[in-house]
């Protein structure tokens, strides 16, 4: 089930438009989210950079790997 998407961000707290980064769907229970979400490949994330565990409740575990 899908609970919501990750969006990226400007300096300014709007949403991205430059198509640098894609939006990311999160789905109930775990989520990676990494080098594959990016258009642009930067070496300096990793392909699992952040598990993300979510719960129908709305509640998420973020960790930084």
């Amino acid at each position: 089930m899908r609970l919501g998407t990750l969006v990226p961000l400007t300096e300014d707290n709007a949403g991205s438009s430059n198509g640098s980064v894609s939006s990311v769907p999160i789905f109930q229970g775990s989520n990676g989210v990494g080098r594959d979400h990016l258009v642009v490949v930067d070496k300096r994330i990793s392909r699992k950079h952040l598990s993300l565990h979510t719960s129908i409740d709305g509640s998420i575990e973020v960790v930084v790997v």
